[in-house]
């Protein structure tokens, strides 16, 4: 494809294309990059790689399909001081390497928006089928588990009060961890009996939507010993701000490595908390405590859905 007078490569293509991520603002969440610019360039290094000189109006179905194959490759297995690293053999989960395909594609669409390659050409990429269960090239996924019980019972014997804080309040809650390390007064409306908590950043928000999470009596208390004056205090405050997810969770890794217990992440905690609500309440009310969202659920049911959830709430949050 000529575009003003060159002919764009993929390699050219690709930088541009972050670049104008970089410009716009894209992928960054509160000022700072999110986890998904690093999976782009992860994704991207195979097809700069494979075809960094090529022409982007050359790039067809049959090279993404041999991208792919670049991307299923095995890992090495982990070194020597990364017994928590899953490698199952080196191979790559299904559902990551599906999810690196999409990546690229969505910088041969960007291009198609900005007249970069032929018209048509990320229609095409899109005939490349997902793979599919029992794939030999790459293996399933195990899925996020909740905590086996003894292996948090045993944790919170061995961590220090603030982390035994956290994992209580995301049991108690179904809070994810990103939205339970920041934690501030401003966020939480204490006016009823099972308190309100709106995180100032979660997971969906650059899709519009809004994260409540409800705080009722025991967590209540387990929150009361960090209750702040300052309304724009964070609870469990870091370095610089409030402690990082990341930082959560190697603290939990490394409290279990070192005192013989099998690893878990923290996010894990909120299966558990999930797991209990359907069991108890229903599949509606688990629903609410994930914050996820059903469009087929009208608005009514959805109120419905929340006096359930706060029902939970004071039973067992």
């Amino acid at each position: 494809q000529r575009a003003k007078g060159t002919v764009l490569s993929v390699a050219a293509l690709v930088a541009r294309f972050l670049a104008n991520a970089k410009a716009e603002g894209r992928y960054i969440k509160n000022g700072k990059p999110t986890s998904e610019i690093n999976c782009l360039r992860v994704a991207l290094r195979p097809l700069v790689k494979l075809y960094g000189t090529m022409p982007v109006g050359d790039f067809t179905v049959k090279n993404l399909k041999l991208v792919r194959v670049a991307l299923c490759e095995r890992r090495p297995p982990a070194a020597d001081g990364e017994p928590w690293r899953r490698h199952h053999s080196g191979l790559r989960c299904r559902e990551s390497v599906n999810l690196d395909v999409h990546r690229i594609r969505r910088v041969f669409r960007w291009a198609e928006e900005e007249e970069l390659v032929p018209e048509g050409r990320w229609h095409s990429l899109r005939s490349l089928r997902p793979l599919g269960a029992g794939s030999a090239m790459v293996r399933e996924s195990d899925g996020v588990k909740p905590v086996p019980l003894r292996s948090l019972a045993m944790f919170l014997r061995h961590c220090k009060p603030r982390e035994a804080v956290l994992v209580r309040f995301q049991w108690l809650t179904g809070a994810r961890p990103g939205e339970a390390v920041q934690l501030r007064m401003r966020d939480i409306d204490r006016s009823g009996s099972v308190w309100i908590y709106t995180p100032m950043s979660h997971k969906t928000e650059h899709r519009g939507k809004t994260r409540t999470i409800l705080i009722g009596p025991r967590a209540q208390r387990v929150l009361a010993p960090h209750i702040q004056l300052d309304p724009d205090a964070w609870l469990f405050s870091g370095h610089v701000g409030h402690l990082r997810e990341n930082s959560y969770s190697t603290i939990v890794r490394k409290v279990c490595i070192d005192n013989g217990i099998a690893p878990w992440a923290p996010n894990q905690i909120r299966h558990n908390t999930l797991t209990n609500a359907r069991r108890s309440h229903g599949i509606d009310t688990a629903s609410v405590v994930a914050g996820h969202s059903n469009v087929a659920t009208t608005e009514i049911y959805a109120e419905q859905d929340v006096r359930k959830a706060m029902e939970w709430a004071r039973a067992h949050g």
